[in-house]
């Protein structure tokens, strides 16, 4: 049984084997020997699928760099957009209206600090208006400068 294995394997690596060789007097080496070119080329061929992966890995890990690179890009700009100016849409409403409601606003301040362009964000209103609004307050007493 061990015979039959070893003449198959021989007639895989050698189809061509004579009956002598059948037998086992051919030994491992003559049959690596004749399939040297083969080994060659399967050590050349795995040569370059190495170098190949290798390749590969590098640009991997220059896209990760660069996919960190972006991240944090946007990262700084989310950042800056945040302290950019913001977008207030402005209601028209008349100067007594607008004036009323700032003096209800201030009641619920209290002892905070407030400047005409708060005033301005809270009703929607133009900032010229609110400090024109801030300057009456402060005339009639309702609103008190800082300091």
């Amino acid at each position: 049984m061990m015979q039959s294995r070893t003449t198959d394997l021989m007639r895989y690596f050698n189809p061509e084997s004579t009956a002598s060789e059948e037998e086992g007097i051919v030994s491992i080496s003559d049959i690596l020997y004749k399939h040297e070119e083969d080994i060659y080329r399967l050590e050349k061929i795995l040569k370059n699928m190495l170098y190949s992966f290798d390749k590969i890995l590098i640009k991997i890990d220059e896209m990760s760099n660069t996919i960190e690179s972006i991240k944090r890009e946007v990262s700084e700009l989310r950042e800056k957009l945040e302290e950019q100016e913001r977008v207030m849409f402005v209601r028209e409403i008349s100067f007594e209206e607008a004036k009323k409601l700032a003096e209800e606003y201030i009641k619920n301040k209290e002892d905070d600090y407030i400047d005409p362009l708060e005033i301005a964000e809270a009703l929607q209103i133009p900032y010229e208006q609110a400090h024109e609004i801030f300057l009456a307050l402060i005339k009639e007493g309702k609103l008190k400068l800082e300091g």
